[in-house]
């Protein structure tokens, strides 16, 4: 089976997972270009909204690995997310892709994507 997402449907699964609580299980540390943020910002928006504009505008993300010595620091671009999904073949992935397409997912749905995002694979939990 093969998913094809589009601009829209991409946006709203990079945004479930930074909304959902997916996040919160990773013991990392999120680092973005501060200047970056500033310029994206626009009046209203969510935190999660402006770190999707930055993916959006080219910018990156760094997921700073605080529990396995760095072994898992890796940057999050918007070329990086259109890449795995290019390569996307795996069943579980693409049910949590389309769980989180139909508002329907949960921390541990988010956790499983946000970490098939940075690295292909589910490496942590």
């Amino acid at each position: 089976m093969k998913v094809v997402l589009n601009k829209e449907e991409i946006k709203e699964v990079i945004l479930d997972i930074l909304c959902n609580g997916g996040l919160s299980y990773l013991e990392f540390e999120m680092d973005y270009n501060e200047d970056h943020y500033n310029k994206v910002k626009q009046q209203g928006d969510s935190f999660e909204d402006v770190l999707y504009r930055i993916l959006e505008d080219k910018g990156k993300i760094k997921f700073i690995d605080e529990e396995y010595d760095g072994d898992y620091t890796k940057d999050l671009t918007m070329d990086l997310i259109e890449i795995r999904l290019s390569e996307l073949d795996d069943k579980d992935f693409i049910e949590n892709i389309l769980t989180s397409l139909k508002e329907e997912s949960d921390a541990e749905t988010g956790y499983s994507l946000i970490q098939f995002f940075l690295y292909g694979e589910v490496n942590l939990g």
